[in-house]
């Protein structure tokens, strides 16, 4: 969702920006706005992601640890 956020505000930006430069003008909008939290949200999935990779190496390390065995599981899940 974030990259698409942000691929559509760069345009928005960027026309408005240019424009404003050869112009002497510097005007704000929602684009603006919407360009930001687009690059918040990439940010925040970002550091899932690495949380996620972070939790699977240890996941990984404990299985080579036990010898690739795996304990039953309950049902109940996480």
């Amino acid at each position: 969702m974030g990259v698409l956020l942000v691929a559509s505000g760069i345009g928005e930006v960027l026309e408005p920006f240019l424009d404003g430069v050869e112009g002497n003008e510097a005007t704000l909008g929602a684009h603006h706005g919407v360009t930001l939290f687009g690059v918040y949200t990439i940010l925040q999935a970002l550091t899932k992601l690495t949380d996620g990779v972070k939790d699977v190496g240890e996941g990984l390390e404990k299985l080579r640890d036990r010898g690739g065995e795996v304990e039953p599981s309950n049902g109940q899940g996480g």
